[in-house]
């Protein structure tokens, strides 16, 4: 490795970054699990925390997926030069980020929306919900593996 960049501005969009991922990751998981909750309500009764964390509307935390993989390119070009678009580690991570990005906005949240109007129509929720938590944790798998590069840096 050839060091580490520092400076008050990469500091604080690394932060950023993190604090991005964290987010992004926190969401996709609380999904995941509610969704595995409405599955185990079964067609009885909806608990309250679920109705109300499927209310209608654009899941927007969930969005903040998108930020990673651009504060990650801000951070290659703050690097001065420490790590670069050379570096299989930076593409494959960031390439890991588009991914599940891409899952998500196509999978995950397409069928988060359903769920909402399934709920919202009275309708059966369960076939949703299922693929819902199933593509939810095949974009948090895609995330660890992310994870994983970007920590250990191959």
């Amino acid at each position: 490795m050839k060091g580490q960049p520092d400076g008050a501005l990469f500091d604080a969009v690394l932060l950023l970054h993190v604090a991005a991922a964290l987010v992004a990751v926190g969401v996709l998981a609380t999904g995941a699990v509610t969704a595995v909750r409405l599955v185990r309500a079964g067609g009885g009764p909806v608990p309250p925390g679920v109705q109300r964390y499927f209310a209608p509307g654009t899941n927007w935390a969930g969005r903040t997926l998108y930020a990673v993989p651009v504060l990650g390119l801000a951070l290659v070009e703050l690097s001065g030069g420490h790590f670069g678009f050379g570096d299989a580690w930076v593409l494959t991570g960031i390439g890991l980020w588009v991914a599940a990005a891409l899952v998500a906005e196509r999978m995950v949240w397409r069928t988060e929306r359903q769920v909402q109007g399934d709920l919202a129509a009275g309708a059966d929720p369960g076939p949703a919900a299922r693929r819902l938590y199933l593509s939810s944790f095949a974009v948090l798998a895609i995330l660890l593996a992310a994870f994983v590069v970007m920590f250990v840096q191959p």
